[in-house]
């Protein structure tokens, strides 16, 4: 991996063998043909190491490629962001970037029982260590919902803030898990700070009253309509919102074709939206989430109806799977957010992995060994996402 770098030339991938140029670092992602240009290099030096965050050269000097990753890269932060016995529960991460703060999004168990909480960070690789951790909806204290709430997502639709999580179906013993709706009119998700308190405005309407699990619902905006996502029994559904708990008719836009979307179960869950420019995506889980092949998939929205599943595409392979070389088995149930890098803002993913790998039959304990792992992910020349191999560096 050493070349020189004397001379005006292109900086195109080819010039750098197997290395790209993303934003003003160097990332090795074998042969990729995206036009970058590299800022502040020595061309009358010598390169003989590229690294994510630093150029190394023949005189044995460093140049990072800029401030934020040198102080990331001398810290030693690395993933996972959030460990296995963390309080902030590092299952099924949702994170929100709101002026200038993160907030993340759980349900979780305390002394006075379970509850959904938003605790606020000043830097997405600090979400472990939060400003304020607030306990905004005291679970038992609803009938209507029981313990187990899955996946608690935190979204600003029409200038207010809702939480859409899963919880078991207060007086249900057959275990069903239903879409249930927080609402809070804060300028931000706890700008009544350790006061901030959601209201519980009940269970999602027009939901398939016969499926044990209607879970993992997302909130997706297109020509100024609003669209609910979840999971249905394993196939992602999308409707109408009607309201903030109601849903139109709905229509499945996803559901297992390809053997990684198999593995012990075969099942799509946990969508996310990602939008680019005027395109929508959306990240979903497949597989079951306690085996190391539990993995993130893409589909994406060709424009039209989005009612109609003839305008989704699922690619044919996940763009986020294990790496057993770095330890990290399972990824999944992922959010989106972004960094500001030197003045510009990069996308990052946010999902959940265990740290233990798992044999095909015993996978009881791979919840028990979940952590919270973010990465940046760029955008080729066609304006679809391009995703690395998970890893244990957060740049």
């Amino acid at each position: 991996n050493t070349f020189d770098v004397v001379g005006n030339v292109d900086w195109t991938a080819a010039n750098l063998g197997a290395y790209k140029c993303v934003n003003v670092a160097i990332e090795e992602l074998n042969g990729s043909d995206y036009m970058c240009t590299l800022v502040g290099i020595d061309r009358e030096k010598t390169v003989t190491r590229v690294a994510k965050a630093y150029i190394e050269y023949e005189d044995g000097t460093i140049l990072f490629s800029n401030a934020t990753e040198k102080q990331i890269f001398e810290s030693g932060i690395k993933n996972p962001l959030i460990p296995t016995d963390s309080i902030n529960k590092p299952a099924d991460p949702w994170v929100v970037y709101h002026e200038g703060y993160y907030y993340l999004c759980f349900g979780a168990v305390s002394s006075d029982g379970y509850g959904i909480y938003i605790t606020k960070s000043d830097s997405l690789f600090n979400i472990d260590n939060p400003i304020e951790r607030v306990q905004v909806y005291k679970g038992t204290e609803d009938s209507r919902v029981a313990s187990s709430w899955y996946a608690p997502e935190l979204h600003n639709i029409n200038g207010k803030w809702y939480v859409y999580a899963a919880p078991a179906i207060g007086g249900d013993t057959s275990g069903k898990h239903s879409m249930f709706v927080l609402e809070y009119e804060g300028d931000s998700p706890l700008a009544d700070g350790v006061n901030t308190k959601y209201t519980g405005l009940g269970f999602m309407k027009g939901l398939n009253e016969n499926a044990w699990l209607n879970i993992d619902g997302t909130y997706m905006k297109h020509n100024e309509k609003d669209y609910f996502i979840w999971s249905d029994q394993g196939s992602l559904k999308i409707a109408e919102l009607l309201g903030p708990t109601e849903i139109g008719p709905y229509h499945t836009i996803s559901s297992p074709k390809y053997q990684w979307e198999m593995n012990i179960s075969t099942l799509n869950e946990g969508p996310a939206v990602l939008y680019h420019n005027d395109d929508i995506f959306v990240s979903f889980s497949a597989s079951d989430s306690q085996c190391d092949y539990y993995a993130i998939g893409i589909l994406e929205f060709a424009g039209g109806d989005p009612l109609d599943a003839s305008n989704w595409t699922k690619w044919e392979e996940p763009v986020l799977s294990q790496n057993r070389e770095e330890g990290i088995y399972g990824p999944g149930h992922n959010s989106f957010t972004k960094v500001l890098v030197n003045g510009n803002w990069v996308d990052y993913i946010v999902y959940h992995a265990h740290d233990k790998s798992v044999t095909d039959g015993e996978v009881s304990t791979a919840w028990n060994a979940r952590t919270v792992l973010a990465q940046p992910f760029y955008w080729n020349t066609e304006g679809k996402p391009v995703f690395k191999p998970v890893s244990k560096s957060v740049y």
